[in-house]
This record gives C-alpha cells, structure tokens and sequence, in this order.
C-alpha cells in the first residue's frame, strides 16, 4: 500500500554541537554544525516493506537506482541532488517513464566534516548534471579529484559508498558511460540511508 507523502514532510535531524577551544584548552563556546542537506527523490512510501522491496527491485531491474528506508513505513528513494530545482531534469525523466515521485529535503547531522559534506554535494549535483546532459568543463573534473584527495583521509572507515561513488565518476569520465552515473547516484544514497538511519 502506498502512502501518500503530505507537502511538509522533512526527515529533519538534529544539528550537533561542537565545542571550540581556547588556548588554554578551556570551553570557551560551542557552535551547532550545520547538518549535511540535500533532496531526495521518492518513488513512494509503502506499509509494507516486502510491497517496497519488490517494487524496488522492479526500478533495478529497469536501471534505476533504488534504496529502501525505514520500516513500516518503508520508503524508497531513487536518486539524491543539492535541491529541487537541481533534480528538476531528473524528475522529468521519470515522469517520461510513468513514475510518480516526489522531492523531500533530507537533513543529516551524523556528517560533521565539511570537507566530506562538501565532497558529498559535489558529486552528487555532478552526477545529477551529467544525467540532465549537460556539459562539464574539464576543471570541474579537476576541482572534484583535488577535492577527493584532499578529504579522502577525512573519510570515515566505513565509507566505502561514498569511496565507489567517486570511482564511479571517475570511470564514467573516461568511458562515458550512463550506468555508471546510475551507480554513482546508488552509492550516494547507499551513503545517505546509512546516516539516517545511524542515528534513529
């Protein structure tokens, strides 16, 4: 059974706070981290989580990305962008393919590092671009590795999604493939369901 998402829905965590120190090493403020925030497509919210299994299996099946999140309900998610207006193309493409979706903000505050929030938005919003067929300047490519290598030590250990995703892109550069842009959106939200559901 699907049920249907109200216009406000906002799976919203809380910020965290860091605390800053002086000198001295005494607590001198402490500042929320701002959470990680990005869109998600959603291809429906199911009761049941088999009904949500096997419907996303059917999305694999056809070459979209698929992850399921939650229980009872269990909602599935096809694909993740900076905002809506970014997955706006996406959008459409699954329109084409008589999918109803719809677009929810998605705020994780398990993510603390900037340098890995930033890494994450990066490659989502490039995979979403490449997807809309758009074209990408070489320095973008060039920015995106230097910005990996730089943040790849920040990494958590278990980041292995996050690690497939950049390789994914990588590869798609080389060989222009759009299934690996397919896989690049699955490792992200492989990524993303992992952290939400880390702190429930």
């Amino acid at each position: 059974l699907h049920i249907v998402p109200s216009e406000k829905e906002q799976a919203s965590l809380p910020a965290t706070v860091s605390p800053t120190f002086s000198e001295n090493n005494e607590t001198i403020t402490q500042q929320p981290t701002a959470p990680l925030t990005v869109n998600v497509i959603q291809a429906g919210v199911f009761s049941e989580k088999q009904a949500a299994e096997s419907y996303a299996k059917q999305l694999q099946a056809s070459q979209i990305p698929a992850v399921l999140v939650g229980t009872n309900p269990t909602a599935i998610w096809i694909a993740v962008g900076a905002d809506k207006s970014t997955l706006a193309p996406l959008v459409e493409q699954y329109k084409q393919k008589g999918l109803t979706t719809y677009v929810k903000p998605i705020a994780v505050s398990s993510i603390q590092d900037k340098a890995v929030q930033a890494l994450y938005g990066a490659m989502a919003t490039l995979s979403v671009q490449l997807l809309a067929k758009n074209e990408i300047a070489e320095a973008q490519w060039t920015s995106l590795e230097t910005q990996y290598k730089q943040t790849k030590a920040a990494l958590p250990n278990d980041s292995q999604h996050m690690n497939n995703a950049y390789l994914s892109l990588i590869a798609y550069h080389e060989q222009k493939e759009t299934a690996l842009l397919w896989k690049v959106q699955q490792e992200l939200l492989a990524a993303l369901k992992k952290e939400v559901e880390s702190t429930r």
